[in-house]
């Protein structure tokens, strides 16, 4: 049950905050706006990450440091 629990507070935090950033990329920055070309490319370089990588470190980070 504890597994449910992590998911679920997980989801609640980052659902919205991908959505906001989503909107906020989409509707207020401008296109050739520096925040933007950083958000791009912090964005682009995650998601070029493999899952397994941002696995381990979350595992080191979360579980064997805390």
């Amino acid at each position: 049950m504890s597994t449910a629990w992590v998911l679920f507070i997980y989801l609640g935090l980052v659902v919205p905050l991908g959505l906001g950033t989503a909107l906020f990329l989409v509707e207020q920055v401008r296109p050739d706006s520096r925040i933007n070309l950083t958000l791009q490319w912090a964005l682009d370089g995650l998601g070029a990450m493999p899952s397994v990588v941002v696995g381990l470190f979350g595992h080191r980070l979360f579980v064997v440091e805390l």
